[in-house]
């Protein structure tokens, strides 16, 4: 079974600054970046050892227009993260079930890594659906 721990491991070899806050879920903020320049806030939250769910939102990052048809526009032409609107702010996430025994390979590379540097890209893809 995925454990916090181990994804926190991971996430910890990869040199990423994290924590866990008080319910148990980890927090990784990246900076601003010469491609984006505001913070990313993701959260890895583990249900039950086999729902990982990691939730992105760039809270000073503001997009003009209908934000809704923006992340129905993306959606369709990427397959992950989801852009999903919340409280009139857009953000990304995407679940994984993790109900069979995965390699910490697969952990690493499968998921962390590729859920990462999909969190990365949409930032900057969303603005090419405007």
């Amino acid at each position: 079974m995925v454990t916090m721990e181990k994804l926190r491991e991971i996430v910890d070899s990869l040199q990423l600054s994290n924590r866990i806050d008080g319910d148990g879920d980890m927090n990784v903020v990246f900076g601003p970046s010469e491609e984006f320049a505001h913070n990313v806030q993701v959260w890895f939250t583990l249900e039950s050892g086999v729902r990982l769910t990691v939730v992105a939102a760039a809270r000073d990052f503001k997009i003009e227009g209908n934000l809704l048809q923006l992340a129905n526009l993306y959606n369709n032409r990427f397959i992950a993260p989801t852009a999903v609107v919340r409280n009139g702010e857009l953000i990304f996430e995407y679940s994984f079930m993790l109900n069979e025994e995965v390699s910490d390979e697969f952990l690493r590379e499968d998921i962390v890594i590729f859920i990462l540097s999909a969190i990365s890209s949409a930032y900057k893809n969303i603005l090419s659906c405007k």
